[in-house]
């Protein structure tokens, strides 16, 4: 085989195998930009939903939200000072709570939050943490301190018994949250006011980085919340986990990086 040969088929396996990276390129990008904006997409919707239905006018008029029977698996909705309006997702998503209120372990208690929301509250003790058991005034059953009790006793004496507790086992009436003994949410369905702190609200909304949180990957949208006048009041930040998203977009970068030749060996 003469020289020029080998140099013509030198420069023939070369331009194959840029043609091919540029080729696999393609076709990452163009699935990464599918797949981030159908997520956009997705979580924009999810979040606008939760704003109108909470339709914030001159104040936090909540009594049509708290009628909603469908929302987001993952989200939460805080005020400009950081009170919890709603949650509902996993660990690792809001900053370390505290409580607005005094209390007494296993006493039930009534509390107004800054928002106007009456509720009364319960208090259980865990070796870890604790449980908060709540409902608003409005909507408080008969029998709410037996009731109370009845519920926080089936949460068991730690965070993990009660985070594998049922909740097809609390007492539907009830929001309710675990918190470990350093303030981390475990996990909530809750409008319990508690507090955290104050986000920083965006001019308009944006999707976030992806996170990782509890061993998995989740992209975000964060969606301002504003009165009448403009001014910020809060937001809603709502989550879907992209994780097998991620793992196509990694599989689908290392495969830019093989030649035909070493992906075919």
């Amino acid at each position: 085989m003469s020289r020029s040969f080998r140099s013509l088929v030198g420069i023939v396996a070369l331009i194959s195998a840029i043609l091919f990276t540029a080729v696999a390129a393609g076709q990452y990008w163009f699935l990464s930009h599918q797949l981030r904006q159908e997520t956009t997409d997705d979580l924009k919707t999810m979040s606008e939903g939760l704003r109108n239905d909470i339709a914030f006018s001159d104040g936090w008029n909540l009594e049509g939200y708290r009628r909603i029977t469908s929302a987001p698996e993952i989200y939460f909705v805080l005020t400009s000072n950081g009170t919890l309006v709603d949650f509902h997702g996993y660990k690792g998503m809001l900053p370390k709570v505290s409580f607005p209120f005094r209390f007494e372990y296993d006493r039930p208690f009534q509390f107004t939050s800054d928002v106007g929301e009456m509720w009364n509250l319960y208090v259980h003790r865990l070796s870890d943490g604790l449980v908060i058991l709540g409902v608003r005034d409005a909507m408080t059953p008969p029998n709410v301190n037996e009731r109370f009790a009845k519920s926080a006793a089936r949460f068991g004496g730690s965070a993990a018994d009660a985070l594998r507790t049922s909740e097809r086992a609390i007492d539907e009436a009830f929001d309710f949250a675990i918190i470990d003994s350093d303030g981390t949410l475990r996990w909530g369905i809750t409008g319990i006011p508690l507090k955290t702190a104050a986000p920083d609200i965006p001019d308009l909304a944006k999707l976030a980085p992806v996170q990782l949180l509890n061993g998995n990957l989740y992209s975000s949208f964060i969606e301002p919340v504003t009165s009448k006048s403009g001014q910020k009041v809060g937001l809603i930040r709502v989550f879907e986990d992209v994780t097998d998203e991620q793992r196509v977009f990694i599989s689908q970068r290392y495969s830019t990086q093989l030649s035909p030749r070493s992906s075919g060996a």
